[in-house]
């Protein structure tokens, strides 16, 4: 009897267990289905938004075609320098900085760019389109459309950096910041840059008239590139026109003693191509460029561009390089 009482006991726990497990198995089967059912709406509304986003601009491709732009784009490329500054400016732009993921869980979608052309302009290579960012906590969702043009200056200058007053630099670490007569540009802008010397140079009462014709976009020169962000999108061919338009007089406006005195001829490969030292493909060609001298070009080569490397840094401080650092530089070259 007690045999039969507690194999009953055993049956009835297995019963109540496995009725226990049949219902947490639904319930967590439920959930799940449940979640899967949001997760592929909110794919459905993001690959929505991001068609909406990647629709053609009425009258763009015929006015990018007639002017030798190529695109629409939605790829910026291996232009690592450029996507990190976009990233990061966005994130400040719209009040997301980095350090906000710290404190709070903030996820974040992008950047993704939409109607991206490339041309040339005065000689000088551009991109110009649109990028968007999304950010989203526990209870809120936003995001940021801006705009991108980024202008090949043919040369390297020293990083300066035009910024939104109260917004966050994309770079402080041993920059200062500049101060000008125009009281109106120093509540407006902020400039950082390593030198004052050439800030002041390059700031000009026209670059500063130019500047102020927005406010919404921030600047970055870094080597051969100028790079612009906006905080409000491109939505017609004039908007293109304008925006390159903008970056090429802005080049233009800067004093070609400072081009003499402070920019850097980035080194060029026996077949004329220009080294960009911040894109993947341009440094993968120069390797195979490099490996495939012959050990006294490759010399030369290597000398050629620690120089005016050198030459390069000390000028970004305000300095010249001493006479007899470009030989010694030279007979370490020739010693290794």
């Amino acid at each position: 009897m007690h045999t039969f009482y507690r194999d009953m006991t055993i049956l009835a726990l297995a019963v109540v267990v496995g009725v226990i497990w049949s219902l947490y198995s639904l319930v967590t089967r439920r959930g799940r289905r449940m979640r899967e059912r949001r997760q592929r709406e909110a794919d459905a509304e993001r690959a929505q938004r991001r068609g909406e986003r990647q629709e053609p601009i009425p009258e763009l491709a015929e006015y990018a075609a007639a002017h030798g732009w190529t695109g629409p784009s939605a790829d910026l490329g291996s232009d690592e320098m450029t996507g990190e500054y976009v990233e990061t400016m966005l994130r400040n732009l719209s009040g997301n900085p980095r350090s906000a993921e710290i404190s709070a869980d903030v996820g974040v979608e992008g950047p993704e760019w939409s109607n991206l052309y490339s041309g040339t302009s005065n000689g000088r290579a551009f991109v110009v389109g649109n990028v968007w960012m999304g950010f989203r906590d526990a209870a809120t969702r936003s995001h940021i459309d801006g705009s991108l043009c980024v202008l090949h200056l043919n040369e390297a200058l020293p990083p300066l950096l035009v910024n939104l007053r109260g917004c966050r630099p994309f770079l402080r670490l041993g920059m200062k910041e500049m101060t000008f007569e125009s009281e109106d540009f120093n509540r407006r802008f902020q400039v950082v840059a390593l030198n004052r010397e050439y800030t002041m140079d390059l700031i000009t009462e026209r670059v500063m008239a130019l500047l102020m014709e927005r406010d919404d976009w921030v600047f970055f020169l870094e080597l051969d590139r100028m790079i612009c962000l906006a905080r409000s999108p491109l939505r017609s061919p004039e908007d293109y026109a304008a925006r390159v338009d903008a970056l090429g007089r802005f080049a233009a406006l800067i004093p070609a003693f400072v081009e003499q005195d402070r920019a850097m001829q980035m080194p060029t490969l026996p077949d004329g191509t220009v080294i960009d030292p911040t894109d993947e493909a341009s440094m993968a060609k120069v390797e195979r460029a490099v490996s495939a001298m012959s050990p006294e070009e490759r010399r030369k080569f290597v000398s050629q561009a620690q120089v005016a490397g050198a030459r390069f840094i000390a000028g970004m401080f305000g300095k010249d390089l001493p006479p007899d650092a470009e030989e010694r530089l030279r007979k370490l070259q020739d010693e290794s």
